[in-house]
């Protein structure tokens, strides 16, 4: 009974493993990349980043040299707190009476500490108050990892390829994602049978694989608070790591006010409390990429055309009243059967012409756009047309949409944005 009720008694290691464990079934990092014990003191890994290749060489040959930098991240383990106040009654139990509260209390720790992992490495933020932490500082995917694409809740699986196609170098092991996110891939549908595409994510599913074979945990702590995230992509299993210090400490807080609630003995309650210390380090911010929903970063709107003609033919004369707003372009699209510069290289049909040069694109190193789902397939760059006016044959309104590829001057970011065309008017012939 005494050692239960010692005011500072350390959890054996067994039972901090088993703490562990618990956590590792609820925190999307520790599911993602295994953790282990680090010094209370922490550690400091070291990271080479190597950009040549290996050599051969022959016999007597010169041996080169490889262009090689050396960076430490260190991993300082961050105290979280967990307690919580109960009658004193509790402290007239039998051992055996006491036991099922001690479990539950603990069961409850390891959630709220992987919760906090996910929370504060993830954010940056103290996951009691919501608010960033000194403590952690830009020690966190929100504050190292700055390779970011646009969340399209109707194409989100889009969004993982576009995630990854921004960290080809890494080795992408694992994906933690959103509710939200995890809805959106449920909610998508085969577009000629209306199966479900991913039917594993259906009705709040969360499965440990996505995609074939890659590691995923579906976790409300990865856009907790309302925070842009809605997915986060990249080599866990590498460029990330985490771990906890094996000393782990259990009060049982008999008088004072411990938490800010009022005196404890008049009230008649004591306080349980477990102080336990987790670390992490992002080993390589460029292994990883974000999915957030966010409107910061701004990308290209089309607009109506503006020009007269396109390719010497009259623009009235192929459509009218064309509109680009909330996601869709509506209008009519008359039918072109005369012989002209657009029929010539495209054939005879309904045409759409857009106009882009009323947006500044000094913040972007390619803006790519065209029809998804067309003839061709291809989409063409803006910023290499001198008029940045653009004409795209719509042969299936129904099945094709416009869209835009915008990726900052930086090669970090790409926003893109889909347009449904189902609401054009094609005249025919």
């Amino acid at each position: 009974m005494s050692k239960i009720t010692n005011t500072q008694a350390l959890f054996t290691p067994d039972l901090v493993k088993k703490m562990i464990n618990q956590v590792k079934g609820h925190s999307a990092l520790a599911k993602l990349c295994a953790g282990e014990p680090i010094p209370f003191a922490g550690i400091d890994m070291f990271t080479f980043s190597m950009d040549d290749e290996a050599c051969i060489v022959g016999e007597g040959g010169a041996k080169p040299a490889g262009n090689a930098a050396l960076a430490p991240v260190s991993i300082k383990p961050i105290k979280f707190l967990y307690q919580h106040r109960v009658t004193d009654e509790f402290m007239n139990l039998v051992r055996e009476k006491q036991l099922p509260y001690l479990k539950e209390f603990i069961d409850g720790a390891s959630k709220k500490m992987a919760r906090a992992l996910d929370i504060s490495a993830f954010h940056g933020v103290n996951p009691y108050d919501r608010r960033a932490s000194d403590t952690i500082g830009s020690n966190s995917f929100d504050g190292k990892v700055t390779r970011t694409v646009n969340f399209l809740a109707s194409y989100p699986d889009d969004n993982v390829d576009d995630a990854i196609a921004l960290i080809p170098d890494a080795d992408i092991s694992g994906i933690a994602m959103s509710a939200d996110f995890g809805a959106a891939l449920g909610k998508m549908k085969m577009a000629d049978s209306h199966a479900a595409m991913y039917p594993e994510f259906r009705f709040g599913g969360k499965p440990d694989k996505f995609g074939g074979g890659l590691s995923c945990d579906v976790n409300n702590t990865v856009n907790f608070n309302s925070c842009a995230d809605e997915a986060i992509v990249g080599d866990y299993a590498n460029a990330f790591r985490w771990g906890y210090a094996e000393r782990m400490k259990f009060e049982i807080i008999e008088t004072g006010d411990p938490d800010g609630l009022g005196d404890l003995k008049r009230h008649n309650q004591i306080c349980l409390r477990v102080e336990t210390y987790i670390g992490w380090g992002i080993l390589d911010p460029n292994a990883f990429a974000r999915v957030v929903n966010t409107s910061t970063f701004a990308g290209p709107a089309a607009a109506a055309t503006a020009a007269a003609k396109m390719f010497e033919v009259n623009v009235s004369s192929m459509q009218t009243g064309v509109n680009v707003a909330n996601g869709a372009i509506t209008g009519t699209l008359k039918y072109m059967k005369a012989d002209n510069g657009i029929t010539s290289v495209w054939g005879k049909g309904n045409f759409l012409c857009l106009d882009f040069s009323a947006t500044d694109w000094s913040a972007y190193s390619s803006v790519m756009v065209g029809l998804d789902n067309s003839v061709s397939g291809k989409l063409v760059d803006v910023l290499t047309d001198p008029d940045k006016n653009g004409v795209f044959k719509i042969t299936n309104k129904e099945t094709q949409r416009f869209m835009i590829v915008a990726t900052s001057a930086d090669g970090r970011q790409v926003h893109k944005q889909y347009f449904d065309l189902s609401g054009l008017l094609c005249e025919v012939q």
